[in-house]
């Protein structure tokens, strides 16, 4: 898409459409595979200098590293590589996209040594999915979660083995008061719902802790949310 205003390249959209439309995924995966761009991601991408839309979800890139230079595309405002066949490590050049609103990593073979490297620098990002991700070996996972950007609206680390009980997530972070959802099932905290910490995210409409091992009384569990003014679900 281009730029009604400067004729620019503005958006490239290159997500496999087959996901869009209604099939059964084992019986259509040879049409599915048919729609697959996989092969190297060619530097050339660069000469769109005024892309600030990418998506290249649902592909599959056969677990080749992110490439570094995507971290200059610096107009660069959406990135979805959702499921895309990436593997390695995520680059920290990603924390170069200043401009960046919507980030998503999720169900792809990517790890992350050293988040707060390039998380914090995001600081205009509101939507963030990593889910599937394996965070275990972030030496500062436990860390990054407070010093996400205060933008922040949308945080989703569904099945990332983070190596943390639920009381010692830094939930209370005045940079996670403006989220609407909280995405944090399948990492198996084997612990209580501590009092009051998830009472400051007043915005808070979705809540997902499906899938972990907490412990406790259902009614004090409950009380614990009753801050919660704004769930819905």
């Amino acid at each position: 898409m281009c730029s009604n205003r400067t004729s620019h390249v503005v958006k490239l959209d290159l997500h496999n459409n087959f996901i869009d439309i209604n099939y059964d995924y084992n019986t259509d995966m040879i049409n599915y595979k048919f729609r697959t761009l996989g092969g190297e991601i060619n530097p050339f991408l660069l000469a769109i200098e005024h892309l600030n839309y990418l998506d290249l979800s649902y592909n599959n890139f056969g677990h080749k590293w992110i490439p570094e230079f995507i971290g200059s595309f610096k107009n660069l405002k959406y990135l979805d590589l959702t499921d895309a066949g990436f593997g390695g490590s995520i680059p920290p050049q990603l924390g170069n996209l200043t401009k960046l609103l919507h980030l998503d990593l999720s169900f792809n073979s990517l790890h992350s040594v050293h988040l707060v490297s390039w998380l914090p620098r995001l600081s205009t990002l509101k939507y963030l999915d990593m889910s599937e991700l394996n965070l275990s070996a972030a030496v500062d996972g436990v860390q990054a979660m407070s010093m996400p950007p205060a933008s922040l609206r949308v945080l989703y680390l569904f099945d990332c083995n983070l190596n943390a009980t639920f009381s010692s997530l830094p939930l209370y972070s005045s940079n996670l008061t403006s989220l609407v959802s909280l995405g944090l099932g399948g990492n198996y905290f084997h612990d209580p719902i501590p009092n009051g910490l998830l009472g400051n995210m007043t915005s808070l409409e979705k809540l997902g802790l499906g899938g972990n091992d907490l412990i406790g009384m259902i009614r004090r569990t409950l009380k614990n949310l009753g801050n919660l003014k704004n769930l819905i679900v």
